[in-house]
């Protein structure tokens, strides 16, 4: 599966719609570059949870992505 920018902005935008808090741990990780100590400082969560956010969010897009794809081959 190659990158589709748009296709990642629209399953970003699912997800905050879906569940807020995965959508700013996607962000601010991945877009923003904060690391998971620095995401606790500003979300005031444990860097556990935003571990378990990150994997869920990550598995969330994957799957979101992976109908996308398909429903375009």
């Amino acid at each position: 599966m190659s990158l589709d920018v748009l296709a990642l902005e629209q399953s970003l935008q699912r997800l905050e719609q879906a569940d807020p808090r995965l959508a700013q741990v996607v962000e601010l990780h991945f877009f923003g570059g904060l690391s998971f100590p620095e995401m606790s400082r500003v979300m005031n969560v444990t860097e556990r949870t935003l571990f378990r956010d990150w994997r869920a969010a990550r598995a969330l897009i994957h799957d979101d992505l992976s109908r996308f794809d398909g429903a375009n081959a």
